[in-house]
């Protein structure tokens, strides 16, 4: 009886072992949700963003600085993408980078804000978006070229459009 107490200890051991190990060789993402959102907890300790249901969200999108007290610093690759229902996004001024095709394929988005804090724009990120003539960036005209931005970035948007910073404007 005792072997058979020991034997399962031991046992009942080594299988937390490897459930605790599991986060740590792959798989071990941590994402949390709240209303319109999916968070993903980063190696550097703040969350990406994206979508929880891209067809329940609101038409004026509002990315957050924080959430459960750490700071949202990148958008998800294809985070918003096909998001048909969005207009327009304000994105926070602690959000970095904003991933590949992360907005992609959203056909109602016209207006984007893009605060001074973003220093990477990944590929396709507002590619194929058909109605996007406006982006508000909140730095000025040197910035906006200081910001590394996919070739591509902009793919597909079939209206001229103007980036507007705060000492002039780009039209493209």
């Amino acid at each position: 009886m005792k072997n058979q107490v020991k034997l399962l200890i031991v046992s009942a051991l080594v299988i937390g072992m490897i459930i605790s190990f599991a986060g740590c060789f792959g798989g071990g993402e941590k994402k949390v949700e709240d209303e319109y959102f999916v968070y993903t907890l980063l190696s550097d300790n703040t969350y990406s963003i994206a979508a929880k249901d891209k067809n329940n969200l609101p038409s004026e999108l509002y990315i957050p600085q924080t959430f459960n007290g750490k700071l949202v610093t990148k958008i998800t690759e294809r985070g918003f993408y096909n998001c048909k229902g969005i207009e327009y996004v304000v994105i926070s001024d602690k959000i970095t980078s904003i991933s590949n095709e992360a907005f992609a394929r959203c056909t109602s988005l016209t207006h984007v804000e893009i605060p001074k804090s973003v220093t990477a724009i990944g590929k396709g990120a507002f590619g194929e978006c058909t109605n996007l003539g406006y982006f508000e960036y909140l730095g000025t005209v040197e910035d906006w070229g200081k910001i590394l931005k996919s070739s591509n970035w902009d793919v597909y948007i079939d209206k001229i459009y103007v980036v507007n910073c705060f000492d002039g404007q780009i039209e493209k």
